[in-house]
């Protein structure tokens, strides 16, 4: 399994959404994780989701 698939499955990202890359920085013990999606749109107000 690779990481892209590890962290959607631990985060439970479903289609249309996908994660897109994993950036493990162990000397910084953080993980940054990319997500997109299938459909054609863009996000401009994260806050209006919650």
């Amino acid at each position: 399994m690779r990481d892209t698939e590890l962290y959607a499955q631990i985060l439970g990202v479903k289609a249309p959404w996908f994660v897109d890359k994993v950036d493990l920085k162990v000397s910084e013990n953080s993980v940054d994780i990319f997500g997109s999606s299938t459909f054609n749109v863009e996000l401009t107000d994260l806050a209006q989701f919650g």
